[in-house]
């Protein structure tokens, strides 16, 4: 995890799960370790997310749906020309894409695809 300021306490992480709906072994081993709500927003269409929470129940770790449709307002040409410029180098440096994923047809967030 990042870096946290002086009296502050990590309470949950947030990432996108652009191709499932299932919080991995790795996913669910961070929230277990930390004791921390890890969240996850799976896009649906490009237009809308599902987000959902791996936490304790009390009982158990548990995976719920928060909402199942956020719907979002698309950014303009020059706002997504400016997160490309911004991030596109952390994308392509970003972790490899692991088999059965197809990786390359996705076309969010990836701005490179096919």
């Amino acid at each position: 995890m990042g870096r946290v300021p002086k009296k502050a306490a990590i309470k949950a992480y947030i990432h996108a799960h652009p191709n499932g709906t299932k919080f991995s072994q790795a996913d669910k081993n961070i929230a277990v370790n930390t004791g921390i709500r890890a969240y996850v927003a799976v896009p649906r269409d490009n237009m809308t997310t599902k987000l959902l929470v791996y936490m304790h129940n009390g009982t158990q770790y548990e995976t719920t749906t928060v909402k199942e449709k956020i719907t979002f307002k698309a950014l303009t040409a020059k706002r997504k020309q400016s997160l490309v410029s911004a991030y596109s180098s952390r994308w392509e440096n970003h972790l490899p894409c692991t088999a059965g994923h197809n990786c390359d047809s996705k076309v969010w967030p990836n701005p490179n695809a096919k």
